[in-house]
């Protein structure tokens, strides 16, 4: 699993749109918030496997071990990290 350090003092948040794709095993200090905009896509988080459809939101609290496990070439998100 990899540490990613995501602000480096510039911002206090990082916001990123994405269509599909799959993201590997990491965490970091800052809270994590994922929305789905459009289709579904599976989250590793806590644990556990998640299905996020469009309109759902999971809260990563900081240093959670997650990844982005399979989305749909439709599938549209938002990320928020704080």
């Amino acid at each position: 699993m990899d540490y990613q350090k995501l602000l480096t003092g510039r911002e206090p948040y990082f916001v990123n749109f994405s269509r599909f794709g799959k993201y590997h095993l990491h965490r970091h200090h800052e809270i994590e918030l994922s929305y789905c905009v459009k289709d579904s896509y599976v989250v590793f988080s806590n644990d556990k496997k998640v299905t996020l459809c469009k309109g759902d939101l999971l809260i990563v609290p900081p240093m959670c071990p997650h990844a982005i496990l399979d989305s749909h070439k439709t599938t549209e998100m938002l990320t928020l990290e704080f």
